[in-house]
């Protein structure tokens, strides 16, 4: 299943210096969710998706990861595997607390996202 997971700056400077870290819960696409929205365009749906993940967070890691759906209606998830560098997707991360916009960065670039949090490698 594909997981939306927030996360602190501090817990994405730990995944990129470990390789694995274990986040309890993340958000999924569910039938319920996209219904709720009123739209099938994916690419849509996966940006509203990634607000909702992101919304108290800088940080949201996508990654393919076994999960139980806890409320489909907002999509909430428990994700019931640790999570690991080849499960990744993507990263995003806003540059600050204020900012709106989330900035992608691949599966290999965690060193350009801990660079663009302002955090040392």
């Amino acid at each position: 299943m594909k997981i939306w997971m927030p996360c602190s700056p501090h817990q994405a400077a730990q995944f990129v210096a470990n390789g694995s870290l274990e986040l309890a819960s993340g958000f999924a696409i569910t039938p319920q969710w996209a219904q709720a929205i009123n739209d099938d365009d994916e690419e849509f749906l996966e940006d509203v998706m990634l607000d909702q993940a992101g919304h108290q967070e800088r940080v949201v890691i996508v990654a393919q990861l076994a999960a139980d759906i806890v409320d489909p209606e907002i999509g909430a998830v428990t994700v019931s595997e640790p999570l690991s560098l080849k499960k990744v997707h993507a990263f995003f991360a806003k540059s600050d607390a204020t900012d709106d916009e989330f900035s992608w960065f691949g599966p290999t670039e965690g060193a350009n996202l801990l660079d663009f949090l302002g955090i040392s490698a």
